[in-house]
């Protein structure tokens, strides 16, 4: 989401790891931090071998002024019974670092996951999808920035098409 094929493009090789990060869409999720007072942790794939204050470093690097507060656990366990998969989609890793925030006084009151991707499963309401074409685009900070100020939701409700799997 931090990144795009329309920034990717132009750029040559033997650029920093943190290059491929768009300058444009790192002020927009500064917008988004600005005006609801959001907390970043980072879920997306390029988290993978590294440590959350390397994370902090190549965000800073690019421009990004919030706080990021962690980053998604990786390969948790596949929450689907009826999946054959062992390992859980992204949306598994996410619900894993919420449960866990809590042994970290981490107090989560609200949230919205910004992604390229939709494998979020039982947290697609919170999903504001971007494209890997465009990456995040002002009309999709608009749209997290009115999920953040909804009413906390009472619990999370399974997606559909879950629920069908489960009923005769």
């Amino acid at each position: 989401m931090l990144n795009s094929l329309d920034h990717l493009k132009p750029l040559g090789a033997g650029l920093p790891d943190y290059a491929d990060l768009d300058p444009v869409a790192v002020q927009r999720l500064n917008r988004l931090v600005r005006e609801t007072d959001a907390k970043v942790v980072v879920s997306s794939s390029w988290r993978h071998g590294r440590t959350l204050a390397e994370l902090r470093c190549i965000l800073e690097a690019v421009g990004f002024e919030g706080p990021v507060i962690g980053k998604t656990p990786n390969y948790v366990p596949n929450r689907d019974p009826m999946s054959k998969r062992q390992v859980g989609q992204r949306g598994d890793e996410i619900h894993t670092w919420l449960e866990a925030a809590s042994l970290f006084d981490i107090e989560v009151e609200q949230f919205v996951i910004l992604d390229d991707n939709d494998d979020m499963s039982h947290l697609m309401d919170r999903l504001v999808l971007t494209t890997m074409e465009t990456g995040l685009l002002d009309w999709h900070v608009d749209q997290a920035v009115e999920m953040l100020k909804q009413p906390k939701p009472l619990l999370i409700t399974p997606d559909p098409s879950t629920v069908l799997r489960f009923t005769p």
